[in-house]
Parts: structure tokens; sequence; C-alpha cells
């Protein structure tokens, strides 16, 4: 049996050892673990210039698309401005009060002894009354009560039309004046009357021709 003698058992022995050596373990570890880390921030940077990349296109598409939200913003509020300013006219329209059926009611309600010098109406949009004042002159024998026959008669013929009608007199006061009712002097009252009533929720329909009004 050969004998085999090893020279460099100490050398290879020392080599081992070096191999073994903990501090060395630990650096390779620890680059290791920086190499990592390394390949983990290039990872994440990558990721976050997908992201930043991404950020800046939805930032140039809404610089594009801003000028035409805040033109729409503004064209809505004209919209609603102008619907909001039809809506007014269409409502007052509505609310409206008509005179000419009130006026062709008073045209038929004045009596030959009677002439009217004033007419006042009152139309508030807001009040849910509606008041004229009528002035005039009676002649009669009792002027006085010539004047009252044509309050109390024209009272009448607004209730068949109008709601809650009330008239009364604010003055009434007897003339030195005469004038000629079927050819003979007649004393004269000058009057002026107030006349309220509700405001129609509709139109009030025409009132048909009378015949006594025909005839005059």
């Amino acid at each position: 049996m050969p004998l085999t003698i090893n020279l460099l058992h100490e050398q290879q022995y020392l080599l081992k050892q070096s191999k073994r050596d903990p501090l060395k373990l630990g650096l390779y570890a620890l680059g290791g673990v920086a190499a990592l880390f390394v390949l983990f921030y290039l990872v994440r940077l990558g990721s976050s210039a997908t992201v930043m990349h991404e950020v800046r296109a939805r930032e140039a598409e809404w610089a594009k698309q801003e000028p035409l939200a805040t033109a729409a913003a503004k064209r809505e509020a004209n919209l609603t401005n102008q619907i909001a300013a039809a809506a007014a006219i269409t409502k007052r329209i509505e609310g409206r009060f008509y005179w000419a059926p009130l006026v062709e009611i008073l045209s038929r309600a004045v009596p030959p002894n009677v002439q009217l010098t004033g007419f006042t109406g009152g139309n508030d949009g807001k009040a849910d009354k509606i008041s004229l004042v009528l002035e005039g002159i009676a002649a009669g024998d009792v002027p006085r009560f010539a004047a009252e026959q044509f309050r109390t008669g024209f009272g009448e013929r607004l209730g068949k039309t109008y709601k809650n009608v009330t008239t009364a007199f604010r003055s009434l006061d007897e003339t030195t004046a005469t004038v000629l009712v079927n050819g003979k002097p007649t004393p004269t009252a000058r009057f002026s009357i107030e006349i309220n009533f509700d405001r129609p929720s509709t139109v009030p329909a025409p009132v048909p021709a009378s015949t006594e009004r025909r005839k005059r």
C-alpha cells in the first residue's frame, strides 16, 4: 500500500476555514439582501413610472376637457336662468287679471241716468283681491238714491261672475247742477264707489249680450 503524504494540508485547512469565515458569510448574505432591495426598488420604480405616466396622461386629458366642462357649466347656468325666467313669465301670464269681462259687465250695468267720469283699477300680482274705484254723476228726483241703485245693481251683476264682491261709497254728495233726463232738468249727485272682489282662478266667460242692452 503506497504511502501518501499531503504536504499542503495546512494550506487546504486554512482555505476551508477562510471559506467558512462568519464575516464573509455575513457579507455575502448582506450583499444578497441588498441585491433583493435593489431589485425591489427597481420593480417599484418601474411601477411608479407607469403610474406617473398614467397620471400625466389623465392630467393632459383633463386639461383638454376642463374648458369644455367650464363652458358646459356656464351654459347650464344660463339655461337654468332662462327656464326660471320663462316659468315666472308663464306664471304671471296665467295669473293675470282680464279687465275686458269686467268692463263688459260695467258697460251693461250703467243706467241712462248715470254717467261715469273716472275708472281706476288695481291689479297687484301678489294680492288676492282686485280693487277698482268708479267716479261719476247720478241724476234723478232723489240723486243719492239713483247712485245707490247703481252701486247695488253693479255689485249684484259682479257677484254673478266674481266671488266676495263688496261695494262701498267713498263719497256721495248732491250738487247744485242739473241735467236733462227725458227733457226734464233733474238734480244730480257726485259719487265715488270702491269695489273689491277675489281674484278669479280662471278667466271668466264672456257675458252674453242681453236683450236689455240691445234695446238701449
